[in-house]
């Protein structure tokens, strides 16, 4: 029995199995309506409904011809599909994503040897979209709530409000004083 990453196109005998193997081709397709509507701007949500349909079809059965193995990496698209809000940005980084785990899962079913041009590449593309999305997510000020004052008790030596957090209060504590011992961030 021959294994399913290295299969070639070979169809689908059971209905359930055809439907599955259309899946990430779907994924795909109501992606790319997603992000096309997004950039162009769709008259309405019929339309939309509509173009997702087509693609989700299309795309679907464009894909259900390669086995499941190779066309995995096209489910990391729904992180951006079911996002609630419209982020070109973020459809893009995770798009990149998906495109970059489908390099390396088509260099390894079909055995090419990876090249150092292509892990560098991947490399660049996760780390400047992990990096984008840290600085898109940082906070631009101390927060409301407890995370100012518990910053300012672990550098005054203090203890926090009534409820105490003395254990938040004694790991900060050690967090500056003793370099070696390690402790969380406070807030």
């Amino acid at each position: 029995m021959e294994d399913t990453l290295t299969t070639s196109a070979v169809p689908a005998t059971d209905p359930w199995q055809r439907i599955w193997r259309m899946i990430p081709g779907a994924v795909l397709g109501v992606y790319l309506a997603r992000m096309g509507g997004e950039l162009v701007g769709l008259p309405g949500w019929t339309a939309a409904f509509a173009l997702a349909a087509v693609l989700a079809i299309a795309v679907g059965w464009l894909l259900a011809r390669w086995p499941p193995g190779r066309t995995w990496p096209a489910l990391i698209l729904l992180a951006y599909v079911v996002y609630p809000e419209a982020d070109t940005a973020l459809g893009i980084f995770v798009g990149a994503v998906a495109l970059v785990t489908a390099m390396q899962v088509t260099a390894s079913v079909l055995e090419i040897q990876t090249g150092r041009t292509l892990r560098i590449v991947s490399v660049v593309v996760l780390f400047v979209g992990f990096f984008g999305l840290y600085v898109r997510t940082l906070a631009p000020d101390v927060l409301p709530a407890d995370s100012g004052e518990l910053q300012v008790v672990a550098t005054t030596l203090g203890v926090a409000h009534p409820p105490d957090f003395r254990s938040m209060s004694c790991s900060a504590i050690c967090g500056r004083y003793c370099p070696s011992v390690p402790a969380r961030p406070t807030g």
